[in-house]
């Protein structure tokens, strides 16, 4: 299991799914996975600010992401039983995500990138340790998992400003 320094809450981190797509339309990913993304958007269309304005470009690819916590109310109240360890709520977002195996498969021989994103947030020591379960299963999935530290400070100003 994981071991985070100061002990961690649920509110001290957020695990995520990303995927990145050459083309799709995220409206299939959020029908084929069944919960709403956060932020997503086609390849080709304009790009824009947090806020909406326009930028110059389009977008190369397509992007859907939305926080776990999203999938299941189970993997929430699972988290929460648990101590709230990043790892735990990985291994159960996996665990839920398989069902959709054959989606992501696709998606993936398409050029996909799936990734899990942990978020830490304040705190500037701590140990991040997946098990050897938690990452055989994360082979077979073809999941990336990137892990993303924040200060307390920098957090509450990136809030601020989105």
């Amino acid at each position: 299991m994981s071991d985070i320094v100061p002990s961690m809450h649920l509110d001290t981190f957020t695990v995520s799914l990303s995927i990145r797509h050459p083309t799709i339309d995220p409206r299939e990913i959020t029908r084929a996975l069944g919960f709403e993304p956060q932020h997503s958007w086609k390849a080709g269309d304009a790009r824009r600010t947090a806020r909406g304005q326009l930028l110059e470009g389009t977008y190369r690819e397509s992007y859907w992401t939305s926080e776990l916590r999203e999938l299941d109310a189970s993997l929430h109240a699972a988290a929460a039983a648990l101590l709230a360890e990043p790892e735990t709520v990985l291994l159960q977002a996996v665990v839920q995500l398989r069902r959709s195996q054959p989606f992501f498969s696709r998606l993936q021989s398409e050029g996909a990138t799936v990734e899990l994103l942990v978020e830490v947030i304040g705190g500037s020591d701590f140990t991040f340790t997946l098990s050897p379960q938690l990452l055989s299963m994360l082979a077979r999935s073809g999941f990336s998992v990137a892990l993303k530290a924040h200060d307390e400070a920098r957090t509450a100003e990136h809030r601020k400003a989105g």
